[in-house]
This record gives C-alpha cells, structure tokens and sequence, in this order.
C-alpha cells in the first residue's frame, strides 16, 4: 500500500475500534471523502492482511478480526516490530 493507503487504513481501523469492532466503509468513504477506487484497494489490503473482514459478502459492513485486527499497531510500528525480530533473530544466529 502507499503511505496514503496506509493513513486511511489506519484511521478505518481506528474507527472500527471506536465503534464496537464493525463499520460500513462505504460510509466512512464518503464521510472522509476517499475516492473509491483508493478505498477498493484498502479494504481488500486490510482483508488479505486478516485485519478486517466482511461480515456478510453482499454488504459494505466490515468487522475487525479477533487474531489480528484487534491487535493491530500500525502500519509503521508493525515494520518495526519485524525489523526488531529479524535483527534479534540474526544476532541469536551469529552466536
């Protein structure tokens, strides 16, 4: 995603976790006026990444995912958290 994919995923997270888990992304595209086609391409990032998934398949609702999305910390912290662990994990190789 490019990092304005990745702001407007984020604050559709945040939205979905100020709202019980759920929300329509339909109507957070045009409260936030996104145009649709960047707002396809978050939503279908976000339910590859099982950080957020339909809750029926003919509706613009959508849950957050109680293994990932929940959890999740952002785009930039979840970067750090992998380099951090790739890092320790080659450090404990070396020895």
């Amino acid at each position: 995603m490019t990092p304005e994919q990745e702001t407007i995923a984020e604050q559709l997270i945040d939205r979905m976790k100020h709202n019980g888990g759920s929300t329509n992304w339909r109507e957070f595209r045009d409260e936030q006026k996104i145009d649709g086609t960047q707002m396809m391409l978050v939503v279908k990032a976000l339910k590859e990444l099982n950080i957020m998934e339909a809750i029926t398949s003919d509706s613009t609702m959508v849950r957050l995912t109680e293994t990932v999305g929940w959890t999740f910390p952002g785009f930039e912290a979840q970067r750090h958290l992998i380099q951090t662990k790739k890092a320790t994990d080659d450090e404990r190789d070396k020895l």
